[in-house]
């Protein structure tokens, strides 16, 4: 059974859904340039010895096609995804359609949906959506996010990091050097458009202090499953 709440399309929005940037994203996901097939293929293999009969929030879920992919073969009861774009979460409820379990779509800003939140999951998941915020608001937020996760529950957490001792800037120049440096499958004018999106949006911490926070507000045990070399993307693993 699924359930979309705010699924009304202004052609306003499909326009800007469907615009560039989107389609600048969509070239990022097809050359892997981000490393999804790697990171989603790992969140699949944690899932493998889960109980059955999850309760899953995916925060920040755009079109949910790569979650989608990680929980085949994985039982759950109730997944909700949530998301600021009406349009990629009714491409997420396609994506879900022929999955078991009860799939709810959820339109809506990630941070006050946690802080709303009264119910707790057994699984959160949170891809490329935590770097938006600052230091200060992700100490609140990873706050607020232990409070919805059971005792016992993963939170698992894909993002970019910064190195040790790195500044934004020099980070910045790294990840942008980078992307140029192993030729991503972009044109000039789109390499332009990531390029300002990087350096108006990104905020990332590093690894550590991701955990840091996280061990400051009691998660059991946290480990990083996986970290690139190059772009420093991670996926780190959260225990309630």
């Amino acid at each position: 059974m699924m359930k979309v709440t705010g699924l009304g399309k202004t052609p306003v929005e499909v326009g800007a859904f469907f615009s560039d940037t989107w389609r600048t994203y969509q070239k990022i996901l097809q050359h892997n340039h981000m490393h999804h097939r790697e990171l989603y293929h790992l969140v699949h293999q944690e899932l493998l010895n889960a109980p059955p009969g999850l309760e899953i929030l995916d925060l920040g879920c755009g079109d949910a096609s790569y979650t989608a992919q990680a929980l085949a073969g994985i039982s759950f009861s109730h997944y909700i995804g949530v998301d600021l774009s009406t349009v990629a979460l009714g491409i997420a409820a396609e994506n879900f359609a022929q999955l078991p379990g009860r799939a709810e779509f959820i339109t809506a800003n990630f941070v006050d949906y946690v802080q709303a939140c009264s119910h707790q999951f057994d699984l959160i998941l949170m891809s490329f959506s935590l770097h938006h915020l600052t230091y200060g608001d992700k100490d609140q937020f990873l706050g607020q996010l232990r409070r919805v996760l059971r005792p016992g529950g993963i939170f698992l957490m894909i993002d970019v990091l910064r190195e040790e001792g790195e500044s934004l800037a020099d980070y910045y120049q790294r990840y942008i050097g980078q992307a140029h440096r192993n030729q991503w499958k972009l044109n000039p004018e789109e390499f332009v458009a990531m390029s300002e999106h990087i350096t108006t949006s990104d905020l990332p911490d590093s690894a550590a202090a991701i955990i840091g926070l996280g061990q400051s507000h009691g998660f059991k045990e946290i480990n990083c499953l996986f970290l690139h070399p190059d772009t420093t993307i991670g996926l780190i693993k959260f225990q309630g």
